[in-house]
């Protein structure tokens, strides 16, 4: 588990304070939060001259304070006290992990999840009509909803152990422990690749997808390859999961293994992509293929957003997101892509409060990462 040593800047004890706008009587205050940031590594870099933004926000009356950390000093914890102002025993947060006292299993420590309630079957699916809703385990009231509630205007960026969010008046953008859209909080990405070193495989972080690029056309090679979405649960598996119950009650667990595996593909939900490599210029230059909406990168450089759509539920229910690509080796081909994000503009899941500001964010800056970074 990593350590967290997190400093806190108040940039502007006056909003603008570190300006030469003149100053106006609205008093304001930036706080600035670094998770793992040492703080003696960061004073000798300012006193050395390598932070000019931080030694002009000091210079400029922001005060600068190392705060001592939590116990433990793990990210969740630590900005939890943070957020709640409260110690671990008080707002229950205490590790990345916590034991699942259904199974002695683990489970996040931020988010818990109710079972599924009372469900319909349908044309082969499961529609659940009660539970499944999720809240965070936090058990103390966050700083803003305290403070939004007294009147005072509150906007939160890229705050972990904030996710899943609560009802606020506060503008509120979560970060740590805000999954990606298939639900994996360290984001699946993917690597696509020819490299004969490169073995296929699938970890709970990571995909690396075999291709091989047809060189035929030597402007324009092409390949294909998926990008897999969230499982599509609401498929009725309960025959499957009768068989796999009866092969792991006989002992048989090979058997009741790749009746698992057969339970994942007959839920697996994917986009087909096409990639290709445009060699009519200087350089190679990568082109993707998602439905008829493409990503373009040079070589070495990241592509461009991409919208990408997973059909759940027979295709009745969209699962809308964005991701994009970096194009590392035209020979052999290699392609990077992120985790796919929560479509700002019609997340599947509240990613801000209130649930119209990741929109308007997107509408200012475009699509942006909406995972929030990986928790350990």
């Amino acid at each position: 588990m990593k350590r967290s040593s997190i400093i806190f800047v108040a940039v502007c004890a006056l909003f603008g304070a570190c300006s030469d706008a003149e100053l106006t009587s609205e008093k304001r205050v930036v706080v600035f939060g670094v998770d793992g940031l040492d703080p003696e590594m960061l004073q000798e870099r300012i006193d050395a001259g390598m932070m000019p933004n931080f030694a002009k926000a000091i210079a400029g009356g922001s005060n600068l304070q190392s705060l001592q950390t939590s116990w433990p000093p793990q990210s969740p914890v630590a900005w939890s006290n943070f957020i709640s102002g409260v110690n671990p025993g008080k707002h229950g947060l205490y590790d990345f992990i916590h034991v699942n006292r259904d199974d002695y299993g683990i489970k996040s420590s931020m988010v818990e999840t109710d079972e599924v309630g009372m469900q319909m079957t349908l044309f082969g699916y499961d529609v659940p009509l009660t539970g499944g809703d999720s809240r965070s385990t936090r058990k103390y009231p966050a700083f803003w909803e305290v403070m939004s509630e007294q009147g005072v205007p509150v906007y939160v960026h890229r705050m972990p152990a904030s996710y899943p969010l609560t009802e606020s008046k506060a503008v509120v953008f979560p970060d740590m422990g805000t999954p990606d859209l298939v639900g994996a909080l360290s984001g699946v990405a993917y690597l696509f690749t020819e490299d004969e070193d490169q073995n296929a495989r699938v970890s709970d972080s990571y995909r690396v997808e075999r291709i091989k690029m047809k060189r035929r056309n030597k402007n324009l090679w092409k390949s294909s390859s998926r990008i897999y979405g969230p499982a599509d649960t609401m498929i009725n598996v309960d025959a499957l999961l009768a068989e796999q119950h009866a092969a792991e009650d006989a002992g048989d667990f090979a058997a009741a293994n790749k009746v698992a595996k057969k339970i994942e593909r007959e839920q697996e939900v994917f986009m087909p992509i096409s990639l290709m490599v445009d060699n009519t210029g200087d350089a190679p230059v990568l082109a993707v293929d998602i439905d008829g909406a493409y990503a373009t990168a040079e070589l070495g450089e990241w592509s461009n957003w991409v919208p990408i759509e997973f059909a759940m539920l027979g295709g009745m229910v969209p699962v809308p997101g964005y991701t994009r690509f970096r194009f590392v080796s035209a020979e052999p081909f290699e392609a990077y892509a992120v985790p796919v994000q929560f479509d700002p503009w019609a997340p599947v899941s509240p990613i801000s409060t209130p649930d119209e500001a990741a929109g308007e964010l997107a509408d200012a800056i475009g699509p942006y990462f909406t995972q929030g970074f990986a928790d350990a």
